[in-house]
């Protein structure tokens, strides 16, 4: 935070530079697409290298099996290096597939993050200074690695906020939900009474705080989520 009168963060002055993922590329599903420049490799996504799609697409060229357009995104989000500075990076939103570039122009991603699993939270807006307002959105990897966007302008964060739902299937239970009162208490939140809207059936409703488990407790709770889904 920055009081008002001080010099203030300028954003369009941040430098854009890729957030590099700790992780080792596959040998077999690294490419270059110059062989005198081994240093430009990159790594494709599962998806783009099973079917053959370009190693950094963009909306203009990604197709899904069906040969439509994938109705996604692209546009620039801002993360934070430090709480004084700021990096712009441009992203490419393909399926549940989130790509990132340098910037604008660049063709070749900087890296990309899979959106399986990914749960997705509203973030309070953040008043840098007396005229910079930045809003945040965070995405939850899995196991339980958080990342925070941040967008100059609240309709661009609802832009992208509601594309990542849809690809990620995000759902509200109040949409589908009368929630009543609460059942009992267990170690890690509640579980209450509920009907079910449409059907008016009766259920019962666990409502849980993650703030309080551990990788393993997340990792378990997925696990029983996935099971129900097949129930």
């Amino acid at each position: 935070m920055v009081a008002a009168g001080e010099d203030g963060i300028d954003i369009n002055n941040a430098a854009a530079l890729r957030l590099p993922n700790a992780v080792k590329r596959p040998v077999g599903m690294t490419l270059s697409t110059d062989p005198n420049a081994p240093t430009q490799q990159m790594v494709m996504s599962p998806t783009s290298f099973l079917t053959g799609q370009p190693a950094s697409p963009r909306l203009a060229s990604f197709q899904t099996n069906d040969g439509q357009n994938s109705v996604q995104i692209e546009g620039e989000m801002i993360r934070k290096a430090t709480e004084t500075k700021l990096k712009r990076y441009w992203y490419c939103l393909l399926g549940k597939e989130l790509y990132v570039y340098k910037n604008k122009r660049e063709e070749k991603h900087k890296s990309m993050h899979s959106l399986v699993g990914v749960f997705i939270k509203d973030e309070a807006e953040e008043q840098l200074d007396s005229t910079t307002v930045l809003y945040p959105f965070k995405l939850i990897f899995p196991p339980n690695k958080a990342r925070s966007y941040y967008l100059t302008s609240r309709e661009e964060k609802e832009r992208w906020m509601t594309a990542i739902k849809h690809v990620i299937g995000y759902s509200n239970v109040f949409d589908y939900y009368e929630i009543k009162q609460t059942l009992g208490k267990g170690k890690f939140g509640l579980v209450k009474s509920a009907i079910h809207k449409k059907s008016r059936k009766a259920v019962a409703v666990k409502v849980m705080s993650k703030k309080e488990m551990s990788v393993q407790d997340v990792e378990l709770q997925r696990r029983e989520i996935e099971i129900l889904k097949m129930c």
